[in-house]
């Protein structure tokens, strides 16, 4: 009797399994077909509207929409591999635990991460001093340094393992971001959490706000909060101390500590009176996620096809708009080493 129901629980388990897989690979097919349809629909207004012959105006609208078309498959279709990582790994960002000596296992070769053996992987960003991946199953694990909150969970935080959350929304990612002490991960739905902190110049720490509220936005957030604001979101990106989304319809927002132009839209100090934090700025102006302004225009608004990001510049691939007619690279932020140069 105990091995019939043993056999029982195992099958009923093996079903259940094989059927949440089923649902969320159904989830993402439709998610796919629908973005894709709107990518239809865009190319289709973009050929009546502005396609006025040239060959070679064509040429580069049908090569857009191929990049397009080829980053959906990519982000909505199950890929699936090992993680490996190599370095120093003196935080435990490389996953492979302690030694016997009780330090962390520094690695000369890419070494596969055992903890995240067959799960699936998908994608993953590296951070100051940690390090956070996807799976094919949209779940995030994180491993490494979390003196400031950037691995987001609890347990040994120099082997990987999932971040988890009570929000229900808190699932299906396909994509996540690694700053200095914080992660930024989007879902299927375009919905971003932030877990960790921003620093600013002076080694302050700073955070996503709770509820709108000014006194929030300093400390650390130990566990994922959902960022506001943005809903739409099919990448993100992160730097030291900032983030940048990139939109469904092909807009761009950033927030977080802009102390060098890396938010592209050059809100005001932080600080009032050289000393005192001016907190309800620092809530608007660096913490709400708000369109980059493009040089040139207020109402220019070039449709955004990449972002990435340096530790303090940013880094914008966008097509389109009232000055270029084609792909155009906009950068801003710091200059020290010409990262921002033209």
């Amino acid at each position: 009797a105990p091995s019939g129901g043993s056999s029982s629980s195992s099958s009923s388990s093996s079903s259940s399994s094989s059927s949440s897989s089923s649902s969320s690979s159904s989830t993402r097919r439709d998610l796919y077909l629908s973005h894709l349809h709107q990518l239809n629909k865009r190319f289709k207004a973009h050929c009546e509207s502005t396609l006025t012959g040239g060959a070679e105006q064509i040429v580069s609208a049908c090569s857009d929409y191929k990049h397009f078309a080829r980053g959906l498959k990519e982000t909505y279709e199950e890929r699936r591999g090992e993680v490996v990582t190599f370095g120093s790994g003196d935080c435990g960002q490389l996953g492979f635990g302690m030694d016997d000596d009780d330090g962390y296992i520094a690695v000369t070769r890419p070494r596969i991460v055992v903890s995240l053996r067959n799960r699936g992987m998908s994608s993953l960003s590296t951070g100051g001093l940690h390090t956070a991946a996807v799976s094919a199953m949209g779940k995030v694990y994180t491993w490494g340094c979390n003196d400031d909150g950037g691995v987001g969970r609890k347990g040994a935080d120099y082997l990987a393992d999932e971040v988890v959350s009570e929000d229900p929304e808190f699932k299906d990612f396909i994509h996540v971001g690694c700053g200095d002490c914080h992660t930024v991960a989007v879902n299927e739905k375009g919905n971003v959490y932030m877990w960790g902190s921003y620093k600013d110049r002076e080694g302050k720490l700073f955070r996503d706000p709770v509820d709108k509220d000014p006194k929030t936005v300093r400390g650390k957030h130990l566990e994922p909060v959902k960022v506001g604001n943005v809903e739409t979101a099919v990448e993100v990106q992160a730097g030291a101390n900032f983030n940048v989304a990139r939109l469904e319809d092909g807009g761009v927002v950033t927030w977080g500590i802009g102390e060098t132009g890396e938010l592209g839209r050059g809100p005001p100090p932080a600080t009032k009176f050289g000393e005192e934090y001016n907190l309800p700025v620092i809530l608007s102006e660096h913490m709400t996620p708000l369109p980059c302004i493009f040089k040139g225009s207020m109402n220019f608004k070039p449709f955004v096809k990449r972002v990435a990001c340096g530790s303090h510049h940013l880094l914008v691939i966008a097509v389109g708009g009232t000055h270029y007619s084609g792909n155009a690279v906009w950068t801003s932020g710091l200059n020290n080493y010409g990262q921002v140069s033209v």
